[in-house]
């Protein structure tokens, strides 16, 4: 028989020629896939010319140089799925990705050159076959998964004059009326001057936000520029191309249905420098950062200390290490919540989650994650792909300061809706607990309510319930316990799991609250005066509302509560507001409640009008809603009658809600 070598639509094949008769391959494709060190080849897609019939694959069929195959599957398209489909196309997946030679992991070719054979004859639907090919398969096209739907474009800033290019991810659909976060990534310094792509290809630190697991989840807009020289460097000196990417940014606000309150900006080495810049910089700009490998002069740091913040080094990487430990102590000074913790360099996904969540659960707004073991280049290799640290970065929101939070919040006209978090977000956590408090914070809440009891010793705790079973591991009365022994007992969480979490104090929730926080306080009236005795002490003025009006002259805040469905009601909202609330909630147990429309007339240009949706009767038959498609129904009516204030236990819900 006769051999050639052929070139076939990106195939180049040396093989004996089919048979007449005989079904032939068309051409074949590398996917590859970016890892954190790295573009690596993860599978081959092989095109027939011809529905193959998938009884006949093994993992016998094929080899690939360098590679294990697990699994050959037939599709209906050239792309990597779960399930398998009919269709012409063979994909072969691999064990272990491969790692691609330089000069083709490189950014302008980004060729995968697979070398694939096929060892066995296949069988073709319908009758027929396609004959072994004993000699090698090249492939020359590839898709790269997540780089190719990146888009490169070049901004041009007129305040510094620079040409910034950069590398741009959209959504493939922007729904209407929804807004999107958005993420920037900054490479580090050995990227200085390369082709564009490179941000795309040197690690997952950029396209892991864009990845199609990424995106079904959380819809965003990234953006990785490509700079040209040193944008910052260990002397603490830093150059235009900062403020170029802080316009870039505010450009693209104006271009794209962006989330104001939720774009992020990450990045490693010099990127992770150009990012502290950037938020002392714009400290209004971004919601929260998620930094690898890199440090700043501590001494300016201090206005970060209530930023939400995830840095992660090397263990190894002693320069770092050092930086890193003088931030710590100026943003400890600064009355930052700080947690540091050691993780080993490699772990399993489940390992990696369960180190998240402990970090997660100390409510921390500045945590350290230091890898044992590793220096700083591993620190890039294994950031971007640690289960849950994603999920916590489009947590964040920016958190208004507590200035701006308190001036929403006494104009009484203004039409923004405010959320209080009831009870804080205790979903995954227990209610009223600092670790609520603490995820309200995190996730940019505006309020928070917590309900307020007092001890056998006469101190003011935070807890709901007169018992303590549903919501403990202990037993009986509340009032019947010292606060010694509260303390002793540990709180359960929304599925009835004991945690770690003991009862807080109220002046503990205040002074966390203090300059994060507004927190509506939920009592009796007889806790009143002990109330006020508490935030006075703790100094938190700013932040609570108190259950009632007190006497005393003072920057108080409080708020009145009247229900509807009393006697004399309308007299009872006149008379709460002489009183001069800043809140007052009506409550109501039905839809068609003849006084309400009057009440909000009454309230509305005085004090904001409340209502709360936590439980049925409280706002009718306005209840948190469990599903999309009735916030309309029960938010949205509530809103159009003249709330400006929305307590719910599902604060998530009410956020999305509210974005669209």
């Amino acid at each position: 028989m006769m051999k050639r070598t052929i070139l076939l639509a990106g195939l180049l094949v040396s093989a004996t020629l089919a048979n007449a008769g005989n079904h032939t391959l068309k051409w074949a494709k590398a996917i590859n896939e970016v890892f954190g060190d790295g573009l690596k080849l993860t599978a081959v897609a092989l095109e027939y010319d011809a529905p193959i019939d998938s009884t006949s694959l093994t993992l016998k069929t094929y080899t690939v140089r360098g590679g294990e195959v697990a699994r050959v599957y037939t599709n209906d398209r050239a792309e990597k799925s779960a399930v398998s489909k009919r269709g012409r196309y063979v994909l072969i997946a691999l064990k272990s990705p491969i790692a691609l030679p330089s000069k083709r992991a490189s950014a302008a070719k980004l060729i995968g050159a697979a070398a694939v054979v096929q060892k066995t004859k296949i069988k073709v639907l319908g009758g027929g076959k396609v004959k072994a090919l004993r000699d090698t398969i090249y492939t020359l096209s590839t898709q790269n998964i997540a780089v190719d739907d990146f888009k490169q474009q070049t901004y041009k800033d007129r305040s510094t004059g620079l040409g910034l290019r950069y590398n741009i991810f959209i959504p493939r659909k922007f729904e209407p009326g929804v807004k999107y976060p958005l993420v920037l990534f900054l490479h580090d310094a050995s990227g200085v001057g390369k082709e564009l792509k490179n941000p795309l290809v040197q690690g997952n630190g950029a396209t892991v936000w864009a990845s199609p697991e990424w995106q079904e989840k959380h819809p965003c807009v990234v953006v990785a520029p490509q700079f040209d020289r040193l944008t910052a460097d260990d002397t603490y000196h830093y150059g235009d191309e900062i403020r170029a990417c802080q316009s870039l940014v505010d450009f693209l606000k104006k271009q794209y249905p962006l989330d104001v309150d939720r774009l992020y900006v990450t990045g490693q080495g010099m990127g992770a420098m150009s990012a502290y810049v950037m938020l002392l910089r714009r400290p209004d700009l971004f919601a929260s950062a998620l930094l690898v490998s890199g440090h700043w002069d501590a001494r300016k740091l201090g206005p970060l200390a209530k930023k939400n913040l995830w840095l992660v080094s090397g263990k190894k990487d002693t320069k770092t290490i050092a930086g890193v430990d003088k931030m710590l102590d100026e943003w400890d000074e600064h009355d930052a919540m700080v947690s540091e913790k050691d993780w080993p360099l490699e772990a399993t996904a489940a390992e990696r989650a369960a180190e998240v969540h402990e970090l997660m659960l100390t409510g921390s707004n500045i945590k350290h994650t230091r890898l044992v073991g590793g220096d700083g280049k591993d620190a890039w290799r294994v950031a971007y792909s640690i289960p849950g640290m994603g999920e916590w970065l489009f947590d964040q929101r920016l958190s208004k300061n507590i200035d701006e939070l308190r001036a929403h919040l006494l104009n009484v006209t203004g039409k923004e809706v405010l959320l209080d978090a009831h009870r804080g977000d205790w979903h995954g956590t227990s209610e009223n607990s600092l670790n609520a408090v603490f995820k309200s914070v995190e996730r940019g809440r505006q309020m928070v309510s917590v309900d307020v009891r007092k001890t056998k010793d006469g101190q003011l705790v935070c807890f709901s319930d007169r018992t303590l079973e549903r919501l403990t591991n202990g037993k009986g009365l509340v009032g019947n316990k010292t606060l010694a022994e509260l303390k002793a007992l540990k709180m359960k969480d929304d599925r009835g799991q004991v945690t770690k979490w003991v009862m807080p104090m109220l002046k503990e929730v205040l002074n966390y609250a203090k300059g994060r926080i507004l927190v509506d306080i939920d009592a009796p009236d007889a806790l009143l005066s002990d109330i006020r005795d508490v935030v006075a002490e703790a100094g938190a003025q700013s932040v609570a509302i108190l259950p009632g009006a007190v006497k005393d002259e003072g920057n108080w805040m409080h708020k009145a509560v009247v229900d509807l469905d009393a006697p004399r009601a309308i007299l009872r909202v006149r008379k709460a507001l002489k009183s001069w609330p800043v809140m007052v909630e009506l409550r109501f147990s039905k839809n068609n409640n003849s006084l309400l429309k009057h009440a909000i007339s009454l309230v509305r240009g005085h004090a904001r009008v409340c209502f709360n949706t936590t439980e049925k009767g409280l706002a009718g038959n306005h209840v948190d809603v469990e599903k999309d498609g009735d916030a309309e129904l029960v938010w949205g009516d509530l809103i159009r009658q003249g709330g400006t204030i929305i307590k719910t236990n599902r604060p998530e819900r009410l956020v999305e809600y509210l974005s669209k």
